[in-house]
């Protein structure tokens, strides 16, 4: 299992998402979620409660690009 963030870069990393897109959320999820070892996609989506299914689709999508 991941380490997590310290809780104040979560609050931090929440009120980031909070103020973008939709699309654009999905793009950070995703980008956070692939810095992250086993578990990085399902700690992101508890962290920004958001569907595991839209941080896989959106981590491959950027994995593809490069």
């Amino acid at each position: 299992m991941i380490e997590a963030y310290p809780q104040k870069i979560e609050t931090q990393m929440q009120e980031l998402y909070n103020r973008l897109l939709e699309k654009h959320k999905r793009l950070y999820a995703g980008i956070e979620a692939l810095k992250l070892a086993y578990g990085g996609v399902t700690y992101i989506a508890k962290l920004f409660n958001c569907s595991r299914n839209t941080i896989k689709e959106r981590a491959r999508n950027n994995l593809s690009k490069y």
